[in-house]
């Protein structure tokens, strides 16, 4: 494009250059709305694919399994520590200044300046308090705080002067307050002592509470169910939200009932220490005793195995509208080749022709706890055994 000298040919060059790349700015910030208010079918047809949700909720190793009796299983306890998790406010005191005198009168003022720092955000209520140890006059006793008057009063001696901090006069960080005398026509003295900061804060620290227990590797490797019982006590109302992970991994949450159970997935677990972690939220508290894990786990090879697995509401229902896909996958290394899979009292068998089976288990499933079972005629050893869901 030629250029044209003066103020109007320059603005036919610049829209010149950026035009473009405004109307391209336009044509992509239609599509991103577009893609954000439509359907996933109507995505699916500008080849924009919705990420498909997948979760296993049952990974083991099986092992030698026969026909007879199930395999000989072992079951232990595993004692946890007592825990509070309180998400009460607490009170927290800080000392301001020993002692201040304050004077005002038609020749001088002397007033106090305290500066002090607060977390505002977990602070429910704060104030300072003084004590009158001496005056002279009827003048107010004056707090102003970051430039606004919060208090002007008369105070006697012997009492001690409560001033409320109102929360939206608070600042995070550091705060400025200014202790004066206001007596305009007589001169008047205030002599104060033990000056405090007191403030109810949450402490965002005391809602976790944990505990430990160790799966030995044999306890480990034979392992088919664990559980986890306590008595949960709410020591504040209202009784809040409590959740409980299983190493980092959420496994419940909800208001439990005081004789608490629940059965832990054994995806969550591991050889060695394992951690249990309790919280809940702000203005609930509980006190969580004699809280214990207990396992059953097999010992011996061969005989039928029994796995415990738990399912949310979410993934049973998925399972019964049959938008998600229930799929019990299992691995031969050796052996017969078929093996009969009980889910929840119903079996279906499986044919290890190929070494792998994967089994639709959709219509067996139900919410919570869910028991799989495994079996044979002919002696079959097996890799693996997973139960999986996912988005269809």
């Amino acid at each position: 494009m030629a250029t044209v000298r003066g103020k109007k040919g320059v603005t036919r060059e610049f829209e010149g250059n950026f035009g473009p790349a405004v109307v391209l700015l336009m044509i992509m910030s239609g599509i991103i709305y577009y893609v954000i208010i439509s359907t996933p079918a109507e995505r699916m047809k500008i080849g924009v694919e919705e990420p498909k949700y997948e979760k296993i909720d049952l990974d083991v190793r099986p092992g030698l399994i026969t026909a007879g009796q199930p395999a000989a299983v072992s079951n232990v306890e595993h004692s946890l520590e007592a825990v509070l998790i309180d998400g009460r406010p607490s009170p927290h005191s800080t000392m301001l200044r020993d002692l201040a005198r304050l004077k005002s009168s038609a020749f001088s003022n002397q007033e106090t300046k305290i500066s002090f720092a607060i977390a505002k955000e977990p602070t429910v209520s704060a104030k300072v308090t003084a004590a009158v140890q001496g005056r002279q006059g009827n003048g107010k006793l004056t707090f102003t705080l970051n430039g606004r008057e919060i208090f002007s009063e008369v105070v006697d001696i012997g009492k001690t002067a409560e001033v409320s901090l109102p929360l939206d006069a608070i600042m995070e960080g550091q705060n400025n307050l200014v202790i004066s005398v206001s007596s305009p026509f007589l001169a008047t003295e205030y002599t104060l002592s033990n000056l405090n900061l007191e403030a109810l804060q949450y402490d965002d620290t005391k809602l976790f509470a944990g505990s430990s227990f160790k799966l030995s590797d044999t306890e480990f490797a034979g392992l088919q169910r664990a559980k986890l019982e306590a008595f949960v006590k709410s020591v504040a109302q209202p009784a809040g939200e409590v959740k409980i992970s299983v190493n980092s991994k959420e496994a419940y949450s909800g208001k439990p009932a005081e004789a608490f159970d629940m059965a832990i997935s054994l995806q969550s677990l591991k050889a060695g220490t394992n951690n249990i972690e309790f919280s809940t939220v702000r203005g609930a508290a509980y006190k969580i005793t004699f809280g214990k894990i207990t396992t059953a786990f097999s010992t011996s090879s061969g005989g039928q195995r029994s796995y415990d697995f738990e399912v949310s509401q979410f993934l049973a229902d998925g399972a019964r509208t049959k938008t998600y896909t229930c799929t019990l996958a299992l691995a031969r290394a050796s052996g017969g080749d078929t093996v009969q899979a009980g889910i929840n009292g119903a079996t279906i068998t499986g044919d290890l022709t190929d070494n792998t089976a994967a089994l639709d288990i959709c219509k067996y499933i139900k919410a919570g706890t869910n028991t799989l079972s495994l079996s044979a005629s002919q002696e079959v050893t097996l890799d693996r055994a997973v139960v999986s869901f996912k988005q269809r």
